[in-house]
């Protein structure tokens, strides 16, 4: 007997909120700096098995249907979420070190993560051109 289970998107934004909540009280650089070595771990697991799923179903794609273009109006937004959110990590001890007020660096932390977090709810989903 299979079992149905459908969870709408908003339940598992508020299921991936609570089990993501405690990584906004890290304070230490280590756990942050390991957090982000498992999670490119794990997010290169997943694409290595999408990717190999893709292929294994390379005979029933619809060659015809695949557009290769770049939309000009969301493609900056979606690769500014990327790149802060998965490269932003490695730039954190070096400008610690070069702050003058090194104590101000965990303030300087929460209010740039919640600009960025700002910024990225108001650009998505894109609505088209501006």
């Amino acid at each position: 007997m299979e079992l149905d289970i459908a969870i709408r998107l908003t339940a598992w934004i508020l299921i991936s909120g609570c089990v993501l909540l405690p990584c906004a009280l890290l304070r230490s650089l280590r756990h942050v700096a390991w957090l982000s070595f498992w999670c490119t771990v794990a997010h290169m697991i997943v694409n290595a098995v999408i990717v190999l799923y893709c292929f294994t179903r390379l005979a029933d794609w619809h060659w015809r249907a695949v557009q290769l273009r770049i939309d000009i109006w969301t493609f900056p937004i979606s690769l500014g979420m990327v790149i802060f959110s998965y490269t932003s990590q490695i730039f954190l001890p070096s400008m610690e070190g070069n702050m003058d007020d090194r104590s101000s660096f965990g303030t300087m932390l929460d209010w740039t993560h919640l600009a960025a977090a700002v910024f990225e709810v108001r650009a998505w989903p894109p609505t088209g051109r501006r």
